[in-house]
Parts: structure tokens; sequence; C-alpha cells
């Protein structure tokens, strides 16, 4: 039995299976997916030992020494094809068996909108994809290397993925199961779409916004108010709304730029939020609002005249201006973006990522009054069930006096 690989006491014994190829992916080794009449089972084989890849469909004979870890008994075998066979078809997957769990060690194919996709930071041989299925969301992966399609191509893009359904990956020891593709054209778009003809985001009713994840790609128009690292602004929406738009890649708008976005809808239950984002200039009509101001202690956003926590969620977007004293300045070796004032007993911290001219004459404990839009921080996170908090603010295209 091919459990019986995994068997450190019996390194040294012989082994010989048979099976008929399921799947097989590239990396430093080849990874042979096949199924026998035990079920679905995978090894792990040295290049040299395989020379080219084995067609889906294949019967093959792997044979050799049981001379390795555990972890990988098989690098070292030798795999023979014994005679060419029909490519396999996969199980179409549905909503229900991803949450039920019924679809583990098969070979299927699922349709989804593709939430998100990145190289693994933890693992940069894989790639990543997030697929939305009915609410539910199904993690994909298949080797960078076999990377055929630009990967942001597909966010947003209802697709049909192709591939077997795994346990968690060893990197990610507490994740859920995961679909593995031989390469990206295991992922089909069914009908490409620019992402500009997303239908519009209609005002969003807070009884509702629960839903944003499951509406697929919009787009939003509105005026740039501040933007922060190297992938985020505020958009002040032609519809009133404040919506934090968080962009796949390339430059950000300019503030009083008005543009139109595109991008996935979400939300922490306070904030609009368009992720993975492409924007373009709009023209309009009519003029970027004129920011005025507002004299406020962190306090008044903060907590109630009782001196209770209560905040006051109003003031996320809103232009205001706070008095303190600077404790913390960045320091010019790191990608430190931030300066922090103590002001009513509460530190703020203050991008400056876009704006380094406004350490330009600061010196720390000095005091200083700062204007800039106030974002709230909330507990971020994507723990099912869990309830996001909201544990302060922060002020960003700050200037300063």
């Amino acid at each position: 039995e091919t459990r019986k690989l995994h068997d450190s006491s019996l390194i040294g014994a012989q082994y010989q299976f048979k099976g008929t190829v399921i799947l097989i992916a590239k990396l430093d080794v080849w990874i042979i997916h096949f199924e026998d009449k035990t079920g679905l089972h995978t090894i792990s084989v040295k290049p040299e030992r395989l020379k080219s890849p084995i067609p889906p469909g294949d019967e093959i004979e792997i044979s050799g020494t049981i001379d390795a870890p555990p972890d990988m008994p098989t690098e070292n075998c030798t795999v023979r094809i014994l005679h060419h066979g029909p490519p396999p078809q996969p199980t179409v997957l549905t909503h229900s068996d991803v949450v039920n769990g019924k679809a583990l060690n098969q070979y299927v194919r699922i349709k989804g909108v593709v939430r998100d996709a990145f190289r693994d930071e933890i693992d940069p041989d894989w790639l990543f994809f997030v697929l939305n299925i009915g609410g539910t969301m199904l993690n994909v992966t298949c080797p960078y290397g076999a990377l055929t399609h630009d990967p942001d191509a597909y966010i947003g893009q209802e697709v049909v993925a192709t591939g077997i359904i795994g346990n968690n990956s060893s990197t990610r020891k507490f994740s859920d199961v995961v679909l593995v593709l031989s390469g990206t054209d295991d992922i089909r778009v069914i009908d490409q779409k620019d992402p500009f003809d997303a239908p519009i985001l209609e005002t969003v009713q807070s009884k509702r916004s629960f839903r944003l994840e499951d509406m697929g790609r919009r787009r939003i128009s509105g005026f740039v108010m501040a933007h922060w690292r190297d992938h985020a602004f505020l958009l002040n929406t032609d519809d009133g709304l404040f919506a934090i738009v968080q962009i796949q890649n390339g430059a950000l708008p300019a503030c009083d730029c008005h543009v139109t976005v595109s991008g996935l809808p979400e939300t922490d239950y306070y904030r609009l939020i368009i992720s993975r984002a492409v924007w373009r200039p709009e023209p309009t009509e009519m003029s970027a609002p004129t920011l005025s101001y507002r004299d406020i202690s962190p306090s008044g956003i903060l907590k109630d005249e009782l001196g209770r926590l209560k905040v006051d969620t109003a003031a996320h977007g809103q232009p205001i201006r706070i008095p303190g004293i600077v404790r913390h300045l960045p320091s010019e070796s790191s990608n430190d973006h931030q300066v922090f004032i103590e002001t009513d007993g509460h530190l703020i911290s203050i991008d400056i990522d876009h704006i380094p001219e406004f350490v330009h004459g600061l010196q720390l404990d000095c005091f200083i009054s700062v204007s800039g839009i106030c974002l709230l921080e909330y507990d971020n996170n994507a723990i099912p069930g869990r309830f996001p908090r909201i544990r302060g603010f922060r002020l960003t295209s700050a200037l300063k006096r």
C-alpha cells in the first residue's frame, strides 16, 4: 500500500505500485497525482528520474527502494509508462460539496469568481487564487513556474478550475482544503470581461452591506481625497460615500482627481472597501470637495461625555485637525512612514509615506497641530464569525503647523 511509503521503519524496503495519472505538476521535483484501486495518491520524483511530463490518463508503474525521509519517500523511484489512456474526467463540484468537505482527494471541476490572485509570500514556488463559490471561499494553488497567464487578469472574472482537492499545505497547517492545479491552464475564464463594464455599485444600505462580498466586480466614481502606502486611497464617491480603494498594481491617482474604480466590494461593517481594484480618470463637471478641517480631540471621536468608549463612526473620511506632542519620528534608514503624536492621552498615527517633507523641522517632544483625513482603524482579520472591532483612528494626507 502506498501509505507504507511514509513508514520510517520500512526504509530500505522495495516497493512497486501501478496507477493512472490524474494530474502532474513541475517544481524542483515532479509532483504526480495518480489513482489506483485504493484511491488517489501523490508522489514526488526527481527530474533526472523523469525527463518529461506524463499525460494524464496514462497508466504507470512506480518502483524503487524507500531510502528517504517519510515526507518525500519516492524521489529516487523509477516511473514507467505501461500504456496510454484517455484523459480523466473530473467530477463537477457544487457549492454544497465544498461546504460539506465531500470532495477531498477527488479530481474535480468547479465554477466560481476569483477574488484574489498572488504569489505565495511563504513559498514563492506557488501561486494562489481565492475562489468565491456561492459565498464560500476556496483556496486554489498551482506551481508558479507553470504560470502562462497574468494572475491579475483573473481577478473579478468567473472561471472554471480543474484539479485535485487536497488537504492544507505544510506551510499553512491550520488552513482549509485547497484545490491543486497543474498550472494556470487549468483555470479558464468563462467570459473575459472588461473590468470597467462591471455594474455600478448602488448606494449601500447598512442592512445589506454584509452581502457585499457576494456581488462580484463593481464600479464606482468619485474624487480622490487621500492616499497612503503604495496601494490604497480614499474615494469620496459621487453618491456621498467614503470608500477605501485597494489597487491591484500600478500608480495611485493624484488627490482631487475624479476617477472611476472597478473592484471587489468588501466591508468591515463600518467602511466600504473596494479591493483588487483598477482605476481610470473620469471627466466630470463637478468640482472636488473643499476641505474644511474640524478642530477636535481624539476623545471627541473615541469617547462620549461620560468618558466611555463610544466611537463616532461618522468621523471616518472627514477632514480633522488635532494638536499633539511628537513622540515618534521615522528613521531615514527604515521603511517606517509614520509619525506619532500624543494628545489627550492617546497616541495617534500619522501616515507620511506620500509627504516625506512633513518631518522637515520636526523634533521629538515638540508641539504641533496636524490636519488630515481621519481613517478608522479596525482589527484586520478574516476569521469566520469574528466581529471586526474598531481600535482607533489615524490621519493621512496630513498637513502640520
